[in-house]
């Protein structure tokens, strides 16, 4: 285009992000091409009834995030969901969910995933209170401790402290404390189980020379916890905590006692506040 030449060949060109190549790379893996459509091959997955608004506002969260306006995200999802949706919405409801996600600045989308505004936007199951007679018959007993005192099943502990202070080795003795069922810290007793640590910080190597000198330190055998600390390492394929999302959902129910992301700045999406208590509360 007149005015838009590049200055340098395009081999010589920097590699983009990797959230973008991420990004494309998925877009490419979902999206059929135009010349394989015009073939009448490659459907796209189907989309069942209960998932269809929270995939259609992802989507839309989607083409918001690089700039599509209302219209653009509208006729989209109108494709989408005729090809896609199982049985389909009706239009209505797949505008509303574009106007719903357009009213977004682009750069706040993250935000608002983080925040669970999509989810609140397309649920449509009404809130309704409990008496205190069926809130206490419904739940007589609170959840299993995983480390009495701290953490319940189901439950979020954050490790906070000053850079460089040592949290990754604390997470670490940690995982293996309750691979074990030993006492945390030699206080607070554990629910022992597996433990699966999803690292986007460090090498494979490095945690392959780390975790075992915590347990050597520990007195605590290889062979004790081999086959019960698993390690996800992340670093030189970054994924943020959304992007988590369909690997979370794949790993098999109470398999992991524990799971444990370190560190957490890594894992947040690049216009997301890791210090705005509101945002991180919805993570």
């Amino acid at each position: 285009m007149p005015g838009l030449e590049l200055d340098r060949p395009p081999e010589r060109l920097p590699e983009p992000p990797s959230w973008l190549a991420s990004l494309l790379d998925a877009l490419a893996q979902e999206t059929p091409t135009l010349a394989h459509v015009a073939a009448g091959g490659g459907h796209a997955n189907p989309i069942p009834e209960g998932q269809r608004n929270t995939t259609l506002a992802r989507l839309a969260g989607t083409m918001r995030r690089v700039g599509m306006s209302q219209a653009e995200i509208a006729a989209a999802l109108l494709q989408a969901n005729k090809d896609r949706c199982v049985p389909p919405l009706s239009p209505r409801e797949v505008e509303r969910i574009a106007a719903s996600i357009a009213r977004y600045e682009p750069d706040q989308i993250a935000t608002a995933m983080a925040e669970g505004h999509w989810d609140q936007l397309v649920q449509a199951s009404p809130l309704v209170p409990v008496s205190l007679a069926d809130l206490v018959a419904r739940y007589p007993d609170l959840r299993r401790p995983v480390i009495h005192g701290l953490l319940r099943q189901g439950e979020t502990m954050n490790v906070i402290s000053a850079p460089k202070i040592g949290k990754s080795w604390l997470v670490t003795d940690l995982a293996l404390a309750v691979a074990t069922g030993r006492p945390w810290l030699d206080t607070f007793d554990t629910d022992p189980g597996n433990v699966l640590i999803i690292d986007n910080e460090l090498h494979s190597e490095t945690s392959a020379n780390r975790i075992p000198k915590v347990a050597a330190a520990r007195r605590i055998r290889l062979g004790d916890v081999g086959q019960r600390v698993f390690v996800q390492n992340l670093r030189g394929h970054w994924q943020d905590i959304f992007s988590l999302g369909p690997y979370f959902r794949a790993l098999e129910p109470r398999r992991f006692r524990v799971i444990i992301l370190d560190a957490m700045y890594r894992f947040m999406p690049r216009e997301m506040d890791e210090n705005d208590n509101g945002t991180m509360a919805n993570v």
